[in-house]
């Protein structure tokens, strides 16, 4: 009665292939070698490849002003072209276009 879900009564049987795929994922980690020929490989893969990911992101977040960076102020600001005088006020500036 309280066999569960899985009992014997399924039949199961394994899988040559996947069992020889984990018995090479066992033994990976000591025949893998660190070694001239393969350190730029690794290195770029390891460090390069994800920080450049990581730079160009938080560089188009600053750019687009996302609330993470606006308020720690990193975020670049908009300007418009015209408004060159941030100590003006408006009416002035509506004077000066005129």
């Amino acid at each position: 009665m309280g066999d569960g879900p899985f009992n014997d009564k399924m039949h199961v049987k394994p899988n040559k292939f996947v069992e020889e795929w984990n018995g090479r994922r066992e033994i990976t980690e000591l025949a893998f070698e660190v070694n001239p020929s393969n350190l730029g490989a690794l290195v770029f893969c390891c460090l390069v490849f994800p920080y450049g990911i990581y730079h160009f992101t938080r560089k188009e977040l600053m750019i687009k002003g996302d609330p993470r960076y606006k308020n720690s102020g990193l975020a670049e600001r908009k300007r418009d072209d015209d408004d060159d005088d941030d100590d003006v006020c408006a009416s002035e500036k509506e004077w000066k276009r005129g």
